[in-house]
């Protein structure tokens, strides 16, 4: 296919004009190769078909890995955890990089290979432990690799906005110091905005909130997912002790409950 070989952002649509036909997103990734592809954000391209989503994807990754600096794909659950791990593992000059709810990297593929991208400022990651048989070895496996994860997370230290949340289970303790692995964030010096998107914040305290403000001394903004607390008033939640010593400390950081 010809037609758009200097193409270098793809934003919003599935499929792009070119002259009097429209070709499908796979197609477009493959002919844009001039330049290379540095934006890639856009809606889930084939909703029914597993398959071409899964080859727009694997595409991106064989011509563009050297170029593309921003990666959103809403709204679809097409795409292997191993195919979005190797997005951040294979793209150097990723900058943004965002996944929906029902898109999930796996522990074990997070931890398959290094992330390169280390001057990504946005990352939005859903995560999954996968746990088919928690036997006491199996949740040791897990929360090994759950560690070096956070390890590799903590290691993209020019990151700006982080959100964060998980998918499958009940309330996971990643973002706690003494079970999870919080304490592998530190070097996130440069970090504006913490997004919690699933309810990693019921199970924070005092020593999450001090570890923030010893740690992060740029924090501005941090969002709390409340959609399983509708009811519950906002202040109900802030005016618990930890939070008010936040506010104390740093008065400019914003609190927020995303409730939709």
């Amino acid at each position: 296919m010809e037609g758009c070989p200097r193409l270098q952002h793809i934003f919003g649509d599935s499929s792009i004009e070119l002259g009097n036909k429209r070709s499908g997103l796979r197609d477009v990734v493959r002919s844009c190769v001039s330049l290379g592809l540095k934006t890639f954000r856009t809606e889930c391209p084939y909703a029914h078909d597993r398959e071409e989503c899964q080859d727009t994807v694997r595409s991106l990754l064989d011509h563009h890995t050297t170029t593309l600096e921003d990666f959103e794909l809403r709204g679809c659950n097409h795409i292997s955890s191993i195919d979005l791990h190797s997005v951040l593992a294979k793209c150097r000059n990723l900058k943004w990089f965002s996944l929906s709810l029902g898109q999930s990297i796996t522990f074990e593929d997070a931890v398959s290979s290094a992330w390169i991208c280390r001057d990504i400022k946005h990352l939005q990651l859903y995560l999954e432990r996968r746990v088919n048989f928690p036997t006491r070895r199996m949740l040791e496996i897990v929360n090994q690799k759950g560690k070096n994860v956070y390890a590799q997370i903590g290691r993209l230290v020019k990151l700006e906005d982080l959100s964060l949340g998980y998918i499958l289970g009940p309330v996971v303790k990643d973002l706690t110091l003494e079970a999870g692995w919080l304490a592998e964030l530190a070097g996130l010096k440069k970090l504006r905005r913490f997004c919690m998107l699933t309810d990693f914040w019921t199970l924070m305290g005092q020593a999450e909130v001090e570890f923030m403000v010893s740690n992060w001394p740029k924090l501005e903004k941090i969002s709390l997912d409340m959609k399983q607390y509708r009811d519950v008033p906002d202040y109900d939640v802030f005016s618990k002790p930890h939070w008010r010593w936040l506010k104390e400390k740093r008065p400019h950081i914003v609190l927020t409950a995303n409730k939709w």
